[in-house]
């Protein structure tokens, strides 16, 4: 028989052995369970870069994102989805033919200046006494810059509108098709820890 001092001892010993064990089990199911949480919400997970559709880190093809988006929640929003990757893919096009305008125009402007500095006309000098040639090349250039900023104007706020839907529209496929208990690791109220949230 031991000593009343040596029972306390080896009881707490065994006691606080046993807690080791309990503890790195349930820290052992925590993490086992928020792998499968995680694999199970990366295979699902949507998300929108540019007009470009992934899931699961895979991107789809057109005809694979608009049967994505033919049943969100019972309702079709393949129609919606197109329409604003059109109109994303029109405000792109506008800001690249703008910028591509407004180079051309430049360059053009630069050729008719650089033609009348080689004739050595002043650029100071308009109408009657501005050599045809150099006239045309300063005013089409000019005219070129302008329409091309107009259209970089149109474009921004086109591609930026858009690209919001799309994302909106990839945020919302993620929530109808989001599981019912999330479990997540990181600061809580309490601490750091792991929760689950339903």
């Amino acid at each position: 028989m031991l000593p009343l001092s040596q029972l306390s001892v080896y009881l707490c010993q065994d006691f606080s052995h046993n807690l080791d064990d309990v503890a790195m089990k349930r820290i052992f199911f925590l993490l086992l369970l928020s792998l499968i949480s995680i694999s199970l919400s990366a295979q699902t997970h949507v998300e929108i870069k540019r007009d470009r559709v992934f899931q699961g880190g895979r991107k789809l093809s057109g005809s694979q994102a608009v049967a994505l988006f033919s049943d969100v929640n019972g309702i079709d929003l393949s129609d919606e989805y197109l329409k604003n990757r059109r109109c994303y893919r029109a405000g792109l096009g506008l800001i690249i033919g703008g910028s591509s305008l407004i180079s051309a125009g430049a360059l053009v402007m630069g050729g008719g200046a650089v033609s009348a500095a080689i004739l050595g006309i002043p650029l100071a000098l308009s109408g009657e006494d501005m050599p045809k040639g150099v006239d045309i090349a300063l005013g089409t250039g000019c005219a070129a810059m302008i329409v091309g900023a107009a259209a970089v104007v149109a474009g921004v706020p086109t591609l930026c509108v858009f690209r919001s839907r799309l994302k909106t529209m990839g945020e919302e496929y993620n929530a109808s098709t989001s599981q019912g208990a999330a479990l997540t690791f990181g600061l809580q109220n309490n601490g750091v820890g792991f929760a689950m949230n339903f």
